[in-house]
Protein backbone atom coordinates (compact mmCIF):
# COMPACT_ATOMS: atom_id res chain seq x y z
CA UNK A 1 0.00 0.00 0.00
CA UNK A 2 1.33 3.41 -0.97
CA UNK A 3 1.98 5.82 1.90
CA UNK A 4 -0.34 8.85 1.59
CA UNK A 5 1.29 12.15 0.64
CA UNK A 6 0.49 13.98 3.91
CA UNK A 7 2.06 11.14 5.90
CA UNK A 8 5.20 11.31 3.79
CA UNK A 9 5.22 15.09 4.26
CA UNK A 10 5.16 14.73 8.03
CA UNK A 11 7.80 12.01 7.96
CA UNK A 12 10.04 14.28 5.90
CA UNK A 13 9.71 17.16 8.33
CA UNK A 14 10.36 14.89 11.31
CA UNK A 15 13.39 13.33 9.60
CA UNK A 16 14.76 16.81 8.93
CA UNK A 17 14.17 17.70 12.57
CA UNK A 18 16.31 14.79 13.77
CA UNK A 19 19.31 15.99 11.75
CA UNK A 20 19.54 19.35 13.54
CA UNK A 21 20.87 20.39 16.93
CA UNK A 22 20.27 24.12 16.57
CA UNK A 23 17.29 25.01 18.82
CA UNK A 24 16.24 27.78 16.44
CA UNK A 25 16.06 25.40 13.48
CA UNK A 26 14.15 22.84 15.53
CA UNK A 27 11.72 25.51 16.72
CA UNK A 28 11.16 26.60 13.12
CA UNK A 29 10.46 23.03 12.02
CA UNK A 30 8.06 22.55 14.94
CA UNK A 31 6.25 25.72 13.90
CA UNK A 32 6.01 24.46 10.31
CA UNK A 33 4.56 21.14 11.47
CA UNK A 34 2.01 22.86 13.69
CA UNK A 35 1.06 25.34 10.98
CA UNK A 36 0.55 22.54 8.48
CA UNK A 37 -1.18 19.91 10.61
CA UNK A 38 -2.33 21.19 14.01
CA UNK A 39 -5.98 22.05 14.54
CA UNK A 40 -8.51 21.81 17.40
CA UNK A 41 -10.41 18.55 17.13
CA UNK A 42 -12.55 16.27 19.24
CA UNK A 43 -11.35 12.69 19.25
CA UNK A 44 -13.12 9.42 19.99
CA UNK A 45 -11.44 6.10 20.71
CA UNK A 46 -13.55 3.02 21.31
CA UNK A 47 -12.71 -0.44 22.57
CA UNK A 48 -14.88 -3.55 22.51
CA UNK A 49 -15.46 -5.23 25.85
CA UNK A 50 -15.34 -8.94 26.59
CA UNK A 51 -12.51 -10.07 24.31
CA UNK A 52 -11.07 -12.70 26.66
CA UNK A 53 -14.42 -14.08 27.83
CA UNK A 54 -16.00 -14.25 24.39
CA UNK A 55 -12.90 -15.66 22.73
CA UNK A 56 -12.49 -18.38 25.35
CA UNK A 57 -16.13 -19.41 25.19
CA UNK A 58 -16.95 -18.91 21.51
CA UNK A 59 -13.58 -18.74 19.75
CA UNK A 60 -11.56 -16.09 17.96
CA UNK A 61 -13.52 -16.37 14.70
CA UNK A 62 -16.69 -15.53 16.59
CA UNK A 63 -15.07 -12.45 18.10
CA UNK A 64 -13.70 -11.34 14.73
CA UNK A 65 -17.24 -11.58 13.35
CA UNK A 66 -18.41 -9.44 16.28
CA UNK A 67 -15.81 -6.83 15.35
CA UNK A 68 -17.30 -6.70 11.87
CA UNK A 69 -20.76 -6.33 13.38
CA UNK A 70 -19.46 -3.54 15.64
CA UNK A 71 -18.20 -1.69 12.58
CA UNK A 72 -21.66 -1.95 11.03
CA UNK A 73 -23.25 -0.51 14.16
CA UNK A 74 -20.76 2.20 15.06
CA UNK A 75 -19.17 3.57 11.89
CA UNK A 76 -22.49 4.86 10.45
CA UNK A 77 -23.10 6.65 13.78
CA UNK A 78 -19.71 8.38 13.54
CA UNK A 79 -20.41 9.49 9.98
CA UNK A 80 -23.98 10.61 10.76
CA UNK A 81 -22.60 13.00 13.40
CA UNK A 82 -20.04 14.64 11.14
CA UNK A 83 -17.16 12.46 12.32
CA UNK A 84 -14.32 10.97 10.32
CA UNK A 85 -13.09 7.43 10.94
CA UNK A 86 -9.33 7.75 11.10
CA UNK A 87 -8.64 4.03 11.42
CA UNK A 88 -9.91 0.74 12.75
CA UNK A 89 -7.32 -1.44 14.49
CA UNK A 90 -8.31 -4.80 15.96
CA UNK A 91 -11.44 -4.04 18.02
CA UNK A 92 -10.69 -0.30 18.35
CA UNK A 93 -12.10 2.62 16.37
CA UNK A 94 -10.30 5.98 16.12
CA UNK A 95 -12.36 8.95 14.94
CA UNK A 96 -12.21 12.74 14.86
CA UNK A 97 -14.97 15.35 14.99
CA UNK A 98 -14.85 19.07 14.17
CA UNK A 99 -16.83 19.98 17.31
CA UNK A 100 -16.88 18.47 20.83
CA UNK A 101 -20.68 18.34 20.98
CA UNK A 102 -20.78 16.24 17.81
CA UNK A 103 -18.43 13.71 19.39
CA UNK A 104 -20.48 13.51 22.59
CA UNK A 105 -23.75 13.14 20.70
CA UNK A 106 -22.16 10.42 18.56
CA UNK A 107 -20.95 8.57 21.67
CA UNK A 108 -24.43 8.66 23.20
CA UNK A 109 -25.99 7.47 19.94
CA UNK A 110 -23.39 4.74 19.60
CA UNK A 111 -24.12 3.46 23.10
CA UNK A 112 -27.84 3.51 22.33
CA UNK A 113 -27.35 1.61 19.05
CA UNK A 114 -25.31 -1.09 20.77
CA UNK A 115 -27.84 -1.37 23.62
CA UNK A 116 -30.76 -1.71 21.21
CA UNK A 117 -28.94 -4.34 19.17
CA UNK A 118 -27.95 -6.26 22.32
CA UNK A 119 -31.61 -6.80 23.19
CA UNK A 120 -31.91 -8.94 20.08
CA UNK A 121 -28.85 -11.11 20.79
CA UNK A 122 -27.50 -13.68 23.18
CA UNK A 123 -24.82 -12.81 25.74
CA UNK A 124 -21.91 -13.90 23.55
CA UNK A 125 -23.29 -12.11 20.49
CA UNK A 126 -23.62 -8.65 22.00
CA UNK A 127 -21.46 -5.71 21.01
CA UNK A 128 -20.45 -3.63 24.02
CA UNK A 129 -18.10 -0.69 23.58
CA UNK A 130 -16.14 1.51 25.96
CA UNK A 131 -15.64 5.06 24.69
CA UNK A 132 -13.00 7.68 25.45
CA UNK A 133 -13.39 11.29 24.29
CA UNK A 134 -10.91 14.17 24.21
CA UNK A 135 -10.58 17.66 22.77
CA UNK A 136 -7.64 19.92 22.06
CA UNK A 137 -4.89 20.80 19.57
CA UNK A 138 -4.31 17.68 17.47
CA UNK A 139 -1.83 16.93 14.70
CA UNK A 140 -4.35 15.84 12.07
CA UNK A 141 -2.52 14.23 9.14
CA UNK A 142 -5.30 15.13 6.72
CA UNK A 143 -7.51 12.38 8.11
CA UNK A 144 -4.97 9.60 7.61
CA UNK A 145 -3.81 9.57 11.24
CA UNK A 146 -3.73 11.83 14.26
CA UNK A 147 -1.46 12.51 17.22
CA UNK A 148 -1.56 14.52 20.42
CA UNK A 149 -1.95 14.47 24.17
CA UNK A 150 -5.73 14.29 23.89
CA UNK A 151 -5.50 11.32 21.53
CA UNK A 152 -3.36 9.57 24.12
CA UNK A 153 -5.69 10.48 27.00
CA UNK A 154 -8.82 9.43 25.10
CA UNK A 155 -7.08 6.14 24.35
CA UNK A 156 -6.29 5.62 28.04
CA UNK A 157 -9.91 6.33 28.95
CA UNK A 158 -11.47 4.18 26.25
CA UNK A 159 -9.09 1.24 26.43
CA UNK A 160 -7.79 1.14 30.01
CA UNK A 161 -10.41 2.71 32.26
CA UNK A 162 -13.89 2.60 30.70
CA UNK A 163 -16.08 -0.44 31.21
CA UNK A 164 -18.60 -1.77 28.69
CA UNK A 165 -21.11 0.94 27.83
CA UNK A 166 -19.20 3.72 29.59
CA UNK A 167 -18.44 7.10 28.01
CA UNK A 168 -15.46 8.87 29.61
CA UNK A 169 -14.29 12.40 28.80
CA UNK A 170 -11.03 14.18 29.44
CA UNK A 171 -11.24 17.35 31.51
CA UNK A 172 -10.55 19.38 28.37
CA UNK A 173 -13.48 17.75 26.60
CA UNK A 174 -15.84 18.14 29.56
CA UNK A 175 -15.02 21.86 29.75
CA UNK A 176 -16.47 22.30 26.26
CA UNK A 177 -19.90 21.07 27.35
CA UNK A 178 -20.92 23.70 29.88
CA UNK A 179 -23.91 24.69 27.72
CA UNK A 180 -24.79 21.16 26.61
CA UNK A 181 -27.91 19.50 28.08
CA UNK A 182 -25.79 16.52 29.09
CA UNK A 183 -23.45 18.64 31.24
CA UNK A 184 -25.51 17.82 34.34
CA UNK A 185 -24.87 14.11 33.79
CA UNK A 186 -21.07 14.47 34.00
CA UNK A 187 -19.46 12.90 37.08
CA UNK A 188 -15.82 13.78 37.95
CA UNK A 189 -13.17 11.12 38.61
CA UNK A 190 -9.40 10.89 38.83
CA UNK A 191 -6.90 8.12 38.19
CA UNK A 192 -3.18 7.63 37.86
CA UNK A 193 -2.07 6.00 34.61
CA UNK A 194 1.54 5.54 33.55
CA UNK A 195 2.56 7.82 36.44
CA UNK A 196 0.31 10.60 35.12
CA UNK A 197 -2.58 11.99 37.16
CA UNK A 198 -5.66 12.09 34.96
CA UNK A 199 -8.83 14.02 35.75
CA UNK A 200 -11.77 12.77 33.74
CA UNK A 201 -15.56 12.62 33.69
CA UNK A 202 -18.07 9.85 33.11
CA UNK A 203 -21.27 10.54 31.20
CA UNK A 204 -24.26 8.83 32.72
CA UNK A 205 -27.45 7.81 30.97
CA UNK A 206 -30.01 10.63 30.89
CA UNK A 207 -33.76 10.11 30.55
Amino acid sequence: MDTPGPVLELHGLLAERTTHRDPAVIADLDARIRSRFERPLAVMITDMAGFSTITQQAGIIHFLALIQHMHGLCVPVIEAHGGHLIKAEADNLYASFPEPILAVDAAVAMRAACDADAKLRGVLDRVRVAIGLGFGPILDIDGHDFFGDQVNMASKLGEDIASAGEILLTRQMAEQLSEHPLASALVPHSAKISKVELDYFSLGVVG
